[in-house]
């Protein structure tokens, strides 16, 4: 099997991610500028990448296809609700917009969009079905929409290969009985090893690590034994910002590609939560491309280059070299002091909201998490820590605002 990152550019970053991080990148390399454009279908024998993207608001008109190339199948996190019902009114922050949100998402042109995710069901149970009705009802949109427990798995043919691609959703209050769960991969992943040549998996997960930048040492356990299961990659989504990344044999696994394109105002108050990770992946050979985009509230989509791009591969890398120290018990200790800061802050805001929304329902289940055993080592944690992570991700908004006139490739929709 071929490495994994692969391109014909940007060797000196490289280098730096070899020395820093070998067993997180093993052979890497950058992304080539240069893409093919051959048209077809998403998911038909003319495609030959697998592109996976983050968490996307369709808020604006987005063209998957202007901006990766039509060569390209891609794969995004669809996180919101469409329906003319109210909104949740015991969620601090529930993301619904208008069925007229179908066009654009029909419109977008993506393979396949993921439905495993915490705001879908925003309206209720009953307005994700009619949403899912109304999405599959465009006889015009070839776009797959998985995740849920009657579609877990999206099906596409990319580059001669059947590539099967899983949604699922950690356990949470908003996952009901709809939507795939995380539990339930495993054996899918066995199910589904008899009739695909690939097995890709997009988790939602991180609910600890909200706008926080380390995953979880759950989520490394599981990821690691959903390729020890056969898996050739894992490209997660859910906490906004752009995660780590570690190899385990010939598969990858992003931890989070943080946002496509979801301009929320929670999401401002936290650095770099307007800029995400595209992996492009030849499944023929398992190499796979990264590239970063950053969008404004109006929805013009950049792809950042040249230096930009050479900031972020550095916060990048480090944050996987971070992964590194995160092993064992005083690694728990470690990931904690990493995300606590953040973590406390942002979930004592958010039940804020939810106690001055619903008092009577909401503060005994406030009490309840406040003295939960996680709650009591994360505030601890908090204590102890000094969100270095966060200081590094202000730090890399304000370089990259430096060279913001610097080489970029803008895509107006």
């Amino acid at each position: 099997m071929g490495p994994w990152w692969r391109a014909k550019t940007g060797l000196r970053e490289v280098e730096l991610m070899r020395q820093a991080c070998p067993s997180a990148f093993g052979c890497c390399s950058m992304m080539d500028n240069t893409r093919e454009t051959s048209k077809g279908a998403p998911g038909s024998n003319s495609q030959n990448l697998l592109v996976f993207v983050g968490d996307w608001l369709p808020v604006h008109p987005v063209d998957v296809g202007l901006l990766f190339g039509e060569s390209a199948a891609t794969v995004g996190n669809l996180e919101c609700a469409l329906s003319k019902r109210p909104p949740s009114a015991t969620k601090a922050y529930s993301v619904v917009l208008s069925m007229d949100a179908v066009e654009t998402v029909a419109q977008a042109g993506f393979a396949a969009l993921n439905l495993a995710n915490n705001h879908v069901c925003d309206a209720g149970y009953e307005a994700f079905q009619d949403m899912v009705d109304m999405l599959k009802a465009d006889k015009v949109s070839t776009t797959q929409y998985y995740g849920t427990c009657e579609q877990p798995h999206a099906e596409l043919v990319v580059g001669g290969l059947r590539c099967a691609i899983i949604g699922c959703l950690e356990p949470s209050r908003s996952r009901g009985r709809l939507l795939f769960p995380q539990e339930g991969v495993c054996s899918l992943i066995r199910e589904l090893g008899r009739n695909f040549d690939r097995i890709y998996i997009t988790p939602h997960w991180g609910k600890e690590g909200e706008y926080a930048y380390h995953p979880s040492p759950a989520q490394r356990r599981l990821a690691r034994e959903w390729l020890g299961a056969g898996v050739h990659g894992v490209y997660g989504h859910h906490t906004h910002t752009m995660q780590g990344m570690e190899k385990a044999g010939d598969g990858a696994v992003v931890y989070s590609l943080g946002n496509f394109s979801f301009p929320h105002e929670e999401g401002k108050r936290f650095p770099l939560t307007n800029v995400g990770l595209s992996a492009s992946i030849s499944p023929r050979d398992n190499q796979c491309h990264m590239a970063f985009t950053r969008f404004d509230d109006d929805g013009k989509i950049t792809e950042l280059l040249g230096t930009c791009r050479e900031i972020l591969l550095e916060h990048i890398q480090n944050l996987s070299r971070d992964l590194m120290r995160m092993d064992g018990l005083k690694g728990y200790w470690r990931w904690a002091c990493a995300i606590g800061p953040t973590y406390i802050e942002k979930t004592s805001k958010s039940w804020g909201v939810r106690v001055r929304k619903n008092w009577k329902s909401q503060l005994p289940l406030w009490l309840l998490w406040s003295f939960l055993p996680k709650t009591l080592l994360l505030r601890a944690a908090m204590l102890a820590g000094n969100d270095t992570a966060r200081k590094n991700a202000m730090a890399c908004v304000n370089r990259i605002a430096s060279w913001s006139d610097r080489p970029c490739r803008q895509i107006d929709i």
